[in-house]
């Protein structure tokens, strides 16, 4: 049920590897990513916007509506599934795409709920979780996936956003009528498999399965104003040191104190950091592409 191929991730994302744990309970794992850049420190946005371009039909809509389409009908629901954009400066959905392409390349969890589609006024953002996946852990554990994604130009407002729409999602009816469409008539899983996956969720198999919150962060990140003038060789060649310090001095310190304070301990938090040289240019140069 995968949609998103690795190699075409892997063409845009690069991560760094680092030694940062968050400690505390709920446990969060930590993914530092970033847009792959030349030599010179040029970043391929444009390999950005064309990626996440590249998959919105399949962001949108279900494998049935997609399969053994001609050309021109391909290209009608290409039209179709930009008209389910919002076109707002400060819209979240380009966010949405990227967590996405992230669990689906990284987590290898497929998207089980199309919510695209259940949009009937594009000019709100939709409610809920940003995205709702399913994966198997170790061939017997079903894990539940639901995402969260911010992009603002301020790193730890972004951070405490996402924390926010979390909680008020485990605070509301939108997390058990989320979960409850996707094992229903908004299902993505095969007809042959719907009362396996619906047993670990409402039935005999619930022992084996949990729930976890994905989050990616897009963030401004100052260091790239190195860029701008003659500090940029030192910081191309250090980038990664960079950030990977950056993690450890400051994005650690504002996610363990958000950790704590976070009520829902038995969530598995999963977070993808990705900064950006403007989040407000990515979010321009996408909805002038679309």
């Amino acid at each position: 049920m995968l949609e998103v191929e690795e190699t075409h991730f892997d063409s845009v994302f690069d991560c760094v590897e680092h030694q940062c744990t968050c400690r505390g309970v709920p446990s969060s794992s930590i993914g530092l990513y970033f847009v792959r850049h030349d030599l010179s420190g040029q970043s391929n946005w444009g390999g950005l916007i064309r990626l996440i371009l590249g998959y919105i039909t399949q962001y949108c809509f279900n494998a049935e509506k997609r399969k053994n389409l001609s050309e021109y009908e391909r290209n009608q629901n290409f039209i179709q599934a930009t008209k389910l954009f919002r076109d707002d400066p400060k819209t979240g959905q380009p966010g949405e795409l990227l967590a996405y392409l992230f669990i689906e390349a990284v987590l290898k969890a497929p998207q089980v709920l199309k919510k695209m589609p259940l949009t009937t006024n594009p000019n709100e953002e939709r409610k809920g979780s940003d995205g709702v996946h399913l994966r198997m852990v170790e061939e017997d554990i079903a894990e539940l996936i639901f995402a969260e994604a911010k992009l603002y130009g301020n790193f730890a407002s972004a951070l405490n956003s996402a924390f926010k729409s979390i909680t008020e999602f485990y605070t509301s009816p939108t997390r058990a009528l989320e979960k409850s469409y996707f094992t229903s008539i908004f299902s993505e899983i095969p007809a042959a498999h719907q009362e396996l996956v619906k047993s670990f969720f409402e039935g005999k198999n619930l022992d084996k399965s949990r729930e976890a919150y994905v989050c990616l962060i897009g963030f401004d990140w100052l260091e790239y104003e190195c860029l701008a003038d003659e500090r940029r060789e030192i910081f191309v060649s250090e980038f990664k040191s960079r950030y990977a310090k950056w993690a450890q001095e400051t994005m650690l310190l504002h996610l363990e104190k958000r950790v704590e304070a976070f009520p829902h301990k038995h969530l598995r938090l999963e977070f993808f950091f990705l900064p950006f040289l403007s989040v407000d240019q990515f979010r321009k140069a996408f909805l002038e592409s679309l």
